[in-house]
Formats: C-alpha cells, structure tokens, sequence
C-alpha cells in the first residue's frame, strides 16, 4: 500500500500524471509502509493534522498546514531505524514547504 509525500510548487494536478511531474519538487517514497501503517493508529487531538491524512485517497496541505505537520512528525515516537529515517526525510520534506509559500505537500494514499 503505502502514502508517497510529495512537494510540489504549486497544487498539482495529480490524476494526470506527466502534468503533476513539472510541478514536483521532491518527494519521500514510503516502501515499507510506514507511514500507510502510522496514519490511522494517530488521535486527531494529538495530530490534527496528520490524523486527517486519507491513507487510500490524496491529501494536499498547505504551507500554513505543513508547519503544523512538521511539529507532528517530530514528536512521532520512531523506534525502528527504517522508521526514524522515514520521519526524518518527511521532516525535511515538510520543512522545505514552510519556507517556500505557494507550495503544498501531497500525501498520495493507495
């Protein structure tokens, strides 16, 4: 299954494909479904917004939404190697889309 993260400068138009590509600016694969197997087990008092994410749709947040994101991931408690490292490249991703306005971070469910 898994939920790719992917930044984009501006809202992609994700059901085409080549279309989304020209706005992509990074992105974190989630291959051993991590992050697919973290969304729905999150409280939403604790993770508003992480907890909002669909794990089978798409989700875009917004600069504003991915500052709060980040403070999210961070506080994730990632005991795994594999896990720690995920939290760190999303982190990283999140991070990037606060400091540029106008982009959006898109979860990308199965």
């Amino acid at each position: 299954m898994g939920v790719d993260v992917e930044w984009h400068s501006r809202v992609p138009d994700l059901p085409d494909w080549h279309a989304s590509r020209r706005t992509l600016l990074g992105a974190v694969t989630d291959e051993d479904d991590l992050l697919a197997d973290l969304l729905p087990t999150l409280d939403a008092e604790s993770y508003p917004v992480l907890s909002a994410v669909d794990p089978y749709g798409d989700t875009i947040l917004d600069s504003g939404q991915a500052t709060i994101a980040l403070s999210e991931v961070t506080r994730l408690g990632a005991e795994a190697w594999s896990e720690r490292m995920f939290c760190e490249e999303l982190a990283r991703l999140l991070e990037r889309c606060t400091e540029r306005p106008g982009s959006v971070v898109a979860f990308i469910g199965d």
